[in-house]
């Protein structure tokens, strides 16, 4: 049987994208890489065919190892850890080199790579739109975040020994379906900081846009772009990277709106003393709250769409007070 390899299964994203790979292809044989012995035991339980393998995502030789070993790899994990990056890279070059054919790889990244660095919360009428047509791609660079890997990947295709799809989602939101978090990385550490302060903060007038996609449209998209790479029919996959590199988002709306939702509910449930945002000065802000109250996501999805992608899910005002349901039993 063939073996897809992922890395983030007992993560959010990890998770769903494993539940709906495995529905849609249950041909496969399905093995992660975890930590400990509660990560295995977690996959075990959940019901899902899924070998796992113990150690860590920074052993470069374990990593490389399975790498080289796997038809196709799905990453969900930290892409921008200096160990892991240099193992996934070295793996799927030995992949090709020693005769196992091109390298195959749905990899996540994700649209932090466009911040302008601003972080003043604040939408910019005239600043850069980016679209994930070839010209922009072309502009990324190794410095941005999330570029060391990207841009490497991008020239692994251009050297010959790999194809892949490289996902850039903005703000993943609902409830994940895997054996692991439900909730978002972002959630936990956004409700986790509100918490802490006691109140839900934003920065400037909050008109910076704040762009979202439902974790199931997302693992929907991952799922059309396997069996792209899966293909047996050679015209299946452009032989341009930049084809395949490509924005996730599906909708946008003013991040006051969420910070709002956000004080709402965690007000409701008497965890923050205010129910309306609080205006904040830039110094105040910290980590993945920074990111989320401070940047202008300005990014439109092109690409998305030649996979058949109709996302279809709720909006992440609709599925904010779940989103804080599951934020807070994970904290």
């Amino acid at each position: 049987m063939p073996t897809c390899l992922i890395f983030g299964v007992n993560g959010f994203v990890g998770g769903t994208v494993l539940v709906s790979l495995h529905k849609h292809y249950p041909a496969f044989t399905f093995k992660a890489i975890v930590r400990s012995d509660s990560a295995i035991d977690a996959l075990k339980s959940s019901g899902i065919p899924v070998e796992p393998i113990k150690g860590s995502h920074t052993d470069v030789e374990l990593v490389t190892k399975h790498v080289k070993e796997a038809d196709v790899v799905v990453t969900c994990a930290d892409s921008d850890n200096k160990e892991f990056v240099g193992a996934l890279l070295t793996g799927l070059k030995a992949h090709f080199d020693e005769g196992k054919g091109v390298a195959k790889l749905l990899h996540t990244s994700g649209v932090a790579i466009y911040g302008d660095g601003r972080f003043d919360g604040k939408t910019d009428p005239n600043g850069k739109v980016w679209t994930d047509d070839e010209e922009d791609t072309k502009l990324l660079q190794p410095s941005m975040i999330h570029g060391a890997l990207d841009t490497a990947l991008i020239k692994a295709q251009q050297d010959g020994y790999l194809q892949a799809f490289i996902f850039n989602p903005t703000l993943i939101h609902g409830a994940g379906t895997g054996p692991g978090k439900k909730a978002s990385v972002a959630f936990r550490m956004f409700v986790g900081d509100a918490i802490a302060k006691k109140k839900a903060i934003y920065i400037g007038d909050g008109s910076n846009q704040t762009a979202a996609v439902h974790v199931a449209d997302l693992a929907e998209l991952y799922v059309s772009a396997f069996g792209k790479l899966t293909s047996d029919s050679p015209n299946e996959l452009s032989s341009n990277p930049y084809e395949r590199y490509i924005i996730v988002n599906s909708e946008d709306l003013p991040c006051l709106e969420m910070v709002k939702g956000l004080a709402k509910a965690l007000h409701k449930k008497g965890k923050i003393e205010e129910s309306e945002p609080v205006l904040a000065q830039k110094e105040d802000l910290s980590g993945v709250t920074a990111m989320l109250v401070g940047m202008d996501c300005k990014v439109k999805t092109g690409r998305a769409y030649t996979l058949g992608w109709k996302p279809h899910h709720p909006t992440l005002l609709e599925t904010l007070e779940e989103d804080v349901d599951l934020a807070l039993k994970e904290l």
